[in-house]
């Protein structure tokens, strides 16, 4: 039996681990919104309040954290983020 993966399912798993990768990095250098802190928040669809280079929190995507826009430029393209706004400022949300 081969362990090889084929060209599709290769790619597919590298994809997977990059989206991974990306939703970590978020985790790591954005601050998650608690649920009862965001109307409209559920489980399923967690927000992150954005930070910058120095860990504190800023009004939008542009003041981030350079990770923080990196991971979402990757997984806003994967189709797996959007960009919200509140009375805070932006956050973003994940759509898992």
């Amino acid at each position: 039996m081969s362990t090889v993966m084929h060209d599709d399912a290769l790619c597919a798993r590298a994809f997977q681990i990059a989206d991974e990768c990306m939703i970590a990095q978020l985790e790591c250098h954005a601050v998650r919104i608690h649920l009862d802190n965001a109307a409209g928040a559920t489980p399923a669809r967690p927000r992150f309040g954005l930070c910058d280079d120095s860990g504190f929190e800023v009004e939008s995507l542009e003041q981030a954290d350079a990770a923080i826009k990196e991971a979402f430029s990757w997984l806003k393209q994967r189709g797996l983020v959007a960009l919200g706004k509140d009375a805070q400022g932006e956050f973003i949300e994940l759509m898992n």
